[in-house]
């Protein structure tokens, strides 16, 4: 979903389509919560962004609420930008190796995975 479109925050108070009619307690934790977090996002100039935050690691980081996320983004310069899968799926991988410090204590095992390759 996005977060940031044409510089402008999507996160309102519907929290960006986020909310799920059978399942008010989800905006609650998921969107307000502090999670970690996957965004990815593009400034004006077209520079990439992407961002993961760790989270649920209290002496290291308790995560972003999106919200928090959106802040984040637009601070960078995003004037677009969308989160990613977050919590214990949120590892990022530079040249083989996790540069992050993923919640589940290391790289959880996923079916899906974003590339970027240079060229």
């Amino acid at each position: 979903r996005g977060l940031v479109c044409d510089g402008a925050a999507l996160l309102t108070g519907n929290y960006g389509g986020y909310r799920r009619p059978r399942d008010p307690i989800f905006g609650l934790s998921w969107v307000t919560g502090p999670h970690p977090r996957t965004v990815i996002g593009r400034t004006a100039s077209g520079r990439l962004l992407l961002v993961v935050c760790d989270g649920r690691q209290p002496d290291w980081s308790v995560g972003l609420p999106l919200r928090d996320a959106v802040r984040v983004m637009r601070h960078l310069g995003a004037v677009d930008a969308m989160a990613l899968d977050g919590g214990g799926s949120s590892t990022l991988v530079v040249n083989g190796q996790v540069v992050n410090s993923p919640s589940d204590g290391a790289e959880r095992p996923v079916s899906d995975a974003l590339l970027l390759i240079a060229r």
